[in-house]
């Protein structure tokens, strides 16, 4: 799938069906284009897997089609034409960290090794570049991989709920206690690393429906925070696919969500 420039959000709504599919989703980079409406909103999805001038589309989507075998939505590429990429310790990162940490101010040193080595493999393959230290000279050669890079390793996998569990937990442990504390009028609620917002949304609805059960007359504020500005911006539209709503409590109205 193809993303140029354009207006509105048109695009976006098939990117996620494409990507479990195991298709690519190829966007042009919003800087080139006449129209960034459409990439924009594209990108914004977090599931594109390049962004780059029109120019350099079709080679890009070309190496990944020499990829026997690889998929992006399942397992991460690990052979560049036949040939088994290098299995790397933390060590072997340390420089691509810093550029990361100097270029974006976000240190992924902490990450686990695992996660970052298949992130890091999947855009190697893509570029049929078989060494980490080319990968680094690509990645200060090309702000705009460094984007996809960047983008890849926040890993931005979410969902309305999606641990009921600790829902549960922090439904009777924390939200029910700090809404009985005498004294205190409001409740602030801090989601950091909202990715694309379905989890403030879910803290929101899950002290909605406790303030109605116990009677809770303050106010109700939950701060979202997140390093990509992309998420930010989606989540704060508050704009999502009528499937994603589906599993939602019937108790809530769902404020100011919307679908499309």
């Amino acid at each position: 799938m193809v993303i140029l420039s354009g207006t509105g959000s048109d695009g976006s709504r098939g990117i996620q069906s494409v990507e479990q599919s195991g298709g690519i989703v190829a966007v042009q980079s919003p800087d080139t284009a006449d129209f960034n409406g459409m990439p924009q909103s594209a990108i914004s999805t977090g599931k594109c897997h390049i962004v780059a001038p029109p120019d350099q589309l079709w080679r890009k989507i070309k190496s990944y089609a020499d990829e026997k075998g690889s998929k992006f939505a399942g397992e991460e590429p690990q052979t560049i034409n036949d040939t088994v990429l290098p299995s790397l310790e933390f060590e072997d990162y340390a420089q691509i960290f810093a550029y990361l940490e100097d270029r974006f101010g976000l240190n992924f040193s902490h990450y686990r090794i695992n996660s970052v080595s298949r992130r890091l493999n999947r855009r190697m393959g893509l570029l049929a570049i078989p060494d980490v230290v080319l990968y680094l000279k690509y990645l200060e050669q090309n702000d705009d991989e460094a984007q996809c890079l960047y983008r890849d390793l926040l890993i931005g996998v979410t969902e309305f709920f999606r641990d009921q569990e600790s829902f549960d937990a922090l439904s009777s442990e924390a939200i029910k206690s700090a809404m009985a504390v005498e004294g205190e009028p409001d409740l602030r609620i801090w989601s950091a690393g909202c990715a694309t917002g379905q989890e403030p949304y879910s803290l929101y609805i899950l002290a909605d429906e406790l303030r109605r059960e116990i009677g809770f007359s303050g106010r109700i504020t939950v701060y979202a925070t997140d390093v990509f500005e992309p998420s930010i911006n989606f989540a704060g539209k508050g704009i999502y696919k009528a499937a994603e709503l589906a599993g939602l409590s019937a108790r809530s109205d769902c404020g100011g969500i919307g679908y499309d």
